[in-house]
């Protein structure tokens, strides 16, 4: 692959072989291009006076969604990732191999959220038809399907033994569900517009919801009591993910803010700017040293939770990333697009 500037009709300066590559394409006026290898996106700088391979550890990327991607989750085996899409399907894909393995179908309208079972048995999913539904993996069918709220469920969130599913909703309600009993166990009431997410601690404990509102309640699952109202983002808080230990919430608002809250104290314990639009979707690494993020501003973000600094930027999307996941050993973040794209990114690869 050799690299040409077309303006000048000459040679550009770079050369690179030995690649099995698929396809490159031109990083704007900058003389720089990327490579798609297999596995993963290769950044070369035409610029440089000897060739110089970044890797910047985009894997190629999951295509066949119609729609904008909503949501991604990793399996614990890291062999699978699930998306959730406006096109009113969740798909399954082998990571591996980029292919779609699996299509399932019995939304009536978008995919809004979706979140996997601890064994990976069991997906599920949050949709545009005001329905929760609970997904077996294996045969691909809906085993449950709750109704209930009012509006679309936006988020949905399950602890670590998948005896309860949490939903929040457009509606302004967080509802529990039992999954022995298939009954609406309790619904918590308090924000004032949508709620745009949940999580669930993993003993299943506490449940966070971040709202329209612009706050972020805590609550007590067994009494239904409100421990904690977060206030300081300055606009609808869009994400919420606690860290593994319970002991802090991370948020992410369209005040293009990301938070980290104390439990302990109860209050803001850092704070994280650089993303130049609404942050959509937050997760912790799994010991808690790390944030990533993703935005309307189409980048993905790992930022260090006690330097406070931002470590990476991703690019690579061209609409907003709606979603981010981690694999269980924090390798891999998928990232899902509006662009109707998941991208993987190999976090040891540079």
């Amino acid at each position: 692959i050799e690299g040409w500037d077309l303006s000048e009709c000459r040679f550009a300066g770079a050369h690179l072989d030995g690649s099995q590559f698929l396809n490159c394409s031109l990083r704007g006026a900058d003389l720089r291009y990327s490579v798609l290898t297999r596995p993963r996106l290769v950044n070369v700088d035409l610029t440089c006076a000897s060739l110089e391979k970044v890797i910047c550890g985009e894997e190629a990327p999951l295509v066949g969604h119609k729609n904008a991607v909503n949501a991604a989750v990793v399996s614990p085996d890291g062999i699978q990732i699930m998306s959730a899409s406006d096109d009113h399907t969740i798909r399954v894909w082998c990571t591996r191999s980029g292919k779609e393995v699996r299509c399932l179908f019995g939304h009536t309208s978008s995919v809004l959220a979706i979140r996997l079972s601890s064994d990976g048995r069991q997906l599920f999913s949050g949709g545009a038809d005001n329905t929760v539904k609970v997904w077996d993996l294996l045969s691909g069918t809906t085993v449950s399907s709750f109704r209930g709220h009012t509006n679309s469920v936006n988020a949905v969130a399950v602890p670590a033994d998948s005896s309860r599913v949490v939903s929040g909703s457009k509606d302004k309600t967080v509802k529990v569900w039992s999954l022995s009993s298939g009954k609406l166990e309790r619904t918590l009431s308090g924000h004032a517009k949508s709620v745009n997410a949940v999580a669930i601690t993993p003993d299943g404990a506490r449940i966070a919801s971040g709202s329209s509102d612009k706050t972020i309640k805590i609550w007590n699952l067994h009494s239904g009591k409100e421990e904690f109202n977060l206030c300081g983002h300055g606009d609808g808080v869009n994400a919420v993910t606690f860290s593994a230990d319970g002991l802090r919430v991370v948020s992410g608002s369209s005040d293009k803010s990301i938070r980290v809250w104390n439990l302990m104290l109860g209050m803001e314990e850092r704070r994280f700017d650089g993303h130049v639009n609404s942050v959509l979707s937050v997760c912790f690494s799994s010991d808690g040293s790390r944030v990533v993020s993703g935005s309307a501003d189409s980048a993905v973000k790992v930022w260090n939770l006690y330097s406070g600094m931002e470590e990476r930027n991703l690019c690579g999307h061209t609409d907003s990333v709606n979603a981010v996941a981690l694999s269980h050993d924090d390798s891999r973040i998928a990232s899902a697009s509006s662009d109707k794209t998941i991208k993987v990114w190999n976090l040891r690869s540079g």
